[in-house]
């Protein structure tokens, strides 16, 4: 029933470009026959599911989470014809953003693998309110909350005021939508 509710809920959508099956979750028959449902009544957009991996005809897109640049390119073979899209492919918690040039690298020269998502977005934190100019944020376990994920929700790109980490400039850098190289038979040209 949950696809079956998302796709006519959400079908008349234009911002609706792909359908997921979900996340982090394990594959069987429901999972199968969830995509086969979908397939019928929507023709027109492609599925992605990430729990199933890229054994299963139930996705349209690999879109592993967290694969290797090494196995990636594994992936990308000339017996292979659904486009590779990592769903998560970098965590941004601390400096961990900091190889994702290797992937870029990768995208580019292969058509087939066509980029990936990186969590999060935002980091997931509250405002300390006090009498001092310094800022500062309250996250997990701040509340006197147990259990809680710690520092594991302070794991954006950008601050909880939307403030850019470091982080941010590499991703700009390497995600820029114009490239240029230089021809080889044709010195100090573009």
């Amino acid at each position: 029933e949950r696809g079956t509710r998302m796709v006519c809920m959400n079908c008349n959508h234009p911002s609706i470009i792909i359908w997921s099956l979900g996340n982090e979750a394990g594959y069987g028959p429901g999972i199968a026959a969830m995509a086969g449902w979908v397939r019928s009544f929507d023709k027109t957009r492609p599925i992605q599911y990430e729990g199933g991996g890229s054994k299963t005809s139930s996705t349209d897109i690999i879109c592993p989470m967290y694969a290797r640049v090494d196995q990636i390119l594994k992936v990308n073979s000339k017996y292979e014809t659904r486009p590779i899209i990592l769903c998560e492919y970098s965590h941004s918690m601390g400096n961990s953003t900091g190889n994702i040039h290797k992937y870029w690298n990768a995208f580019y020269e292969h058509k087939s693998l066509q980029g990936g998502f990186i969590w999060d977005w935002v980091d997931q934190g509250l405002r300390r309110s006090s009498d001092t100019s310094s800022e500062s944020w309250l996250y997990g376990g701040d509340f006197g909350d147990t259990p809680n994920d710690a520092q594991f929700c302070i794991n954006g790109l950008v601050f909880p005021d939307r403030k850019p980490h470091p982080a941010l400039e590499e991703c700009k850098y390497l995600q820029a939508p114009v490239s240029f190289e230089f021809a080889s038979d044709k010195k100090d040209k573009l």
